[in-house]
């Protein structure tokens, strides 16, 4: 089973991109997440409840009323992408495996930290969260992942890489 939730991009109900041809209507500006799992669902919206709604099924298309039923459908299948049946995020119309993303965090982790020369007091899982938007025990959750001591202030490169690839089961 399928669930689903949608994050606005804007205020509640901002509409974006072109009225549809026939009706007039517009498209919600915000993103469709799909779940298979009803309380990893209720989690993403949990940790954004001003930003983010759990949204049936039957509703989905509610938010989508600005693209025609074809591009609607097409857009269904990309965010329901099953790639070889592991977890994978979608982003930008790829589909990452868990080590392309770790990896990605990685890089990201490591440049924030030289680009905004953040304070001996921003530790690794606030940058973490405040990078990625995402809640505190998320955030320290993926640091770990990252081979990152949650509450330390260090993010070398090499060594977030090395423990990926040390890691790539976990």
């Amino acid at each position: 089973m399928k669930y689903y939730a949608f994050t606005y991009l804007a205020d509640k109900d901002t509409p974006t991109g072109d009225p549809h041809k026939k009706t007039g209507r517009r498209s919600i500006a915000g993103r469709l997440s799909v779940f298979r799992d009803k309380g990893r669902r209720n989690q993403f919206v949990a940790d954004y409840p001003e930003s983010r709604i759990a949204v049936k099924w039957r509703n989905v298309r509610d938010y989508f009323l600005g693209i025609s039923e074809e591009k609607f459908n097409q857009m269904i299948k990309e965010v329901s992408v099953d790639c070889s049946g592991k977890l994978k995020y979608l982003r930008e119309d790829k589909c990452l495996s868990i080590l392309q993303v770790r990896q990605r965090d990685a890089v990201i982790m490591s440049n924030a930290r030289k680009m905004i020369r953040s304070s001996e007091t921003t530790t690794n899982r606030m940058l973490y969260r405040d990078l990625f938007a995402v809640g505190f025990t998320t955030a320290g959750m993926r640091c770990t992942k990252l081979g990152l001591n949650i509450d330390g202030v260090e993010t070398k490169l090499s060594q977030m890489l090395e423990f990926i690839e040390n890691n790539k089961g976990g």
